[in-house]
Formats: structure tokens, C-alpha cells, sequence
């Protein structure tokens, strides 16, 4: 397990910490390291369903919308980070072609404008700028992608997390390399499909059989025969905090870039995920419908530097990834409590990390 005794006695900023991966990344702090934590989120569409995340978990919350730079810069200024864990994101393909400036006013802007109020502090400041998979230039050429893979971005989503990337690049080498006028160390972290327990986002493979399955509809598949890097939720975070924990062993201000992914040869395809579903909700009913926006047919990640640099690897392969998240649906379709679901999910994973 990793050791995260560094981050007692810090102060960390999480943006996002109302969507999935934050609340997941909320619960796992407060079990494994003595750090006070702030959190920043717009109260948008996951602000009340996150609430039973955080009943028993001692956090300061702050809602703004990290587009604005005025309010950013000040609530920065009054925090004093040392660490920033940026989530906070609109993450949707499909939402993003229907809004698409929302879309770049938040994950560009919003990187922006975090970035540029922690570069004027003058102190050293850990920051882990989440983008995604969808960075990539992606060709189809069914290749893993590893980082020194070409940025892309084809639909607005893509396109806001590659510029997100570039601002971090610029940010650093003009302002910490050439200026000297911050003190920034970063990590650029490009995690795969994350699945879970908790996730309820629209246009999300599990969340939407779930959610089919419990209102008795036929569920309607994009693409059934895609391919995606999944891999469970709290694999990601440990990437995440392998990540972080690798810039801060450096005295010098540095930038680096790691994928974060599953590890096995599993590929499994979106009609796999649902076939896997039906042993935990046998009602599931599907539908092909070609009408709907289609993304790309084939991700994967090659996520080699990230465990050569940091010694992470993942302790659930795919399969039993997809299994532990339709398990804590089922658990939580039948009365479990979130927080139990949540708290033993940490401590087995963490049994089997060991």
C-alpha cells in the first residue's frame, strides 16, 4: 500500500470532489492520511446525490465555478494549497457536443485559471492535473496509447482536455523553467474508462444499465462492440496518489505526463460489460440504436512509466473491476448503506494491496 504519511499536516485543494472519481478520492483521504481537505464544486446535478459521500467525513466545501478566474485567484489566495488535485471537469462526450462552450469555459478555463492562481503564490505547490484518455490523437490503428502518443481531439470533450494538457505545458515551462516566477510541480494524468460503485452520470455504461434495469426500460447502445481501457475506480486513485507522491520526492519544480490504466490483456467491449451485468441484474434488456452520437471504437492505454516510475500497479485486472462495481450496485439496490458500501470496498481493496 502506498504510503501517504507526506500529506499528513497538508492542506489539499480538490476541485470536482462532487463528481464520482472525487467522491471516491474524498473518502480515500480521510481514511489513509491526516490532511485537511478543501473542496471546490459548482452545486450542479451531482451536488445532492454526493451528500451521503461526505456524512461522516470532516471536509470544508466551497461552491464556485471554476470558470471564474476572480473567484479562483481568491479562493486560492485564502487556501494556501500545497496540494491541488484538479477534477473538476465537464466529462461528458455527448454533453459536450451539445454545449460545447460550457464544456471549454470549464476544462480549459477552469485549468487555466487554477493554474495561474497557484503560480502566484509563493510557495511550492504539488499539482495533478486530471484529463483523460481522450487526449489522444486517436486513429483507430488499435495501438495502446503511451505518452508520447499524439494529442488529439475530435469532439469538443477531447479537444477541451488535449488544450487543458497544453496549458499545463505552457504554464510550466514559461512561468517555472524560463521566468522562474512559480514555484509549480505537475503531474498530467491520463486515466482510461473508471467504473465503480456511486457513479449515477448519464450516457455511462454501468450507471445506465443500472438505471434501465430499475425504470424497466430497453437500455439503447451506442457502440456495443467498442473497446475501452476500463478499470475500477480505486485502482485509478492509487495512480493518482503514486503520481503525486513521485513529484513530491523531487526538490526541483518538474512536469511529467503518465497514463493510468488497467494492465491485462483483457479487452472487454461495451456488449462484454453487459453481458457480465445480466448475472447481477438478469432483466437487463438491450437495443442497438445507430441513430445515437458515436465515439471512437477502440482506447486503450499503455501505462508502463507510470509503474516503472512510481512502482504502481493495478490490483483488480478488468474482470474483476466490472464484477466488484455491478456487485456494490446489487448491494445498494438492496438496502446497503452508501457509506458501508463505500468504506468496505476501501478496506478490502486496501486488503488486497497489501
Amino acid at each position: 500500500m502506498i504510503d501517504l504519511t507526506f500529506l499528513n499536516n497538508k492542506k489539499i485543494l480538490i476541485t470536482g470532489h462532487t463528481g464520482f472519481k472525487g467522491r471516491w478520492l474524498v473518502g480515500l483521504l480521510s481514511q489513509l492520511c491526516n490532511a485537511k481537505l478543501v473542496c471546490v464544486a459548482p452545486k450542479d446535478i451531482f451536488f445532492k446525490e454526493s451528500r451521503v459521500f461526505f456524512e461522516k467525513i470532516n471536509i470544508e466545501e466551497v461552491f464556485i465555478d471554476i470558470s471564474n478566474a476572480r473567484k479562483v485567484d481568491s479562493l486560492i489566495k485564502k487556501t494556501l494549497p500545497d496540494v491541488i488535485i484538479h477534477l473538476g471537469a465537464q466529462s461528458l462526450v455527448n454533453e459536450s457536443i451539445s454545449n460545447p462552450l460550457k464544456t471549454f469555459s470549464t476544462n480549459i478555463m477552469g485549468t487555466a485559471n487554477v493554474l495561474a492562481a497557484a503560480g502566484a503564490l509563493e510557495k511550492k505547490i504539488l499539482i495533478l492535473n486530471i484529463t483523460s484518455d481522450k487526449v489522444y490523437k486517436n486513429n483507430e490503428n488499435l495501438e495502446p496509447f503511451n505518452e508520447s502518443s499524439e494529442l488529439g481531439g475530435l469532439d469538443p470533450y477531447s479537444c477541451s482536455k488535449s488544450c487543458a494538457e497544453l496549458i499545463s505545458h505552457a504554464f510550466f515551462d514559461t512561468y517555472v523553467n524560463k521566468l522562474k516566477l512559480s514555484n509549480l510541480s505537475i503531474a498530467n494524468l491520463r486515466a482510461g474508462n473508471v467504473i465503480g460503485g456511486g457513479d449515477f452520470g448519464v450516457n455511462r455504461i454501468i450507471p445506465d444499465i443500472y438505471r434501465s434495469t430499475k425504470m424497466g426500460e430497453v437500455l439503447q447502445l451506442r457502440m456495443p462492440y467498442a473497446i475501452r481501457p476500463w478499470q475500477h475506480v480505486l485502482d485509478c486513485l492509487f495512480g493518482y496518489l503514486c503520481a503525486l507522491r513521485h513529484i513530491s520526492k523531487s526538490e526541483d519544480s518538474i512536469s511529467v505526463n503518465f497514463n493510468v490504466g488497467p494492465q491485462d490483456s483483457n479487452s472487454l467491449t461495451v456488449l462484454d460489460i453487459c453481458e457480465q451485468a445480466k448475472k447481477w441484474f438478469p432483466t437487463l434488456s438491450l437495443k442497438t440504436n445507430s441513430e445515437l452520437v458515436a465515439e471512437s471504437k477502440f482506447l486503450l492505454l499503455d501505462s508502463k512509466l507510470l509503474t516503472q516510475s512510481t512502482g504502481w500497479k493495478p490490483v483488480y485486472d478488468t474482470y474483476k473491476a466490472v464484477e466488484q462495481t455491478f456487485k456494490w450496485y446489487y448491494n445498494f439496490d438492496n438496502g446497503a448503506n452508501v457509506n458501508d458500501l463505500v468504506n468496505k470496498e476501501i478496506q478490502d481493496y486496501l486488503t488486497n494491496n497489501n
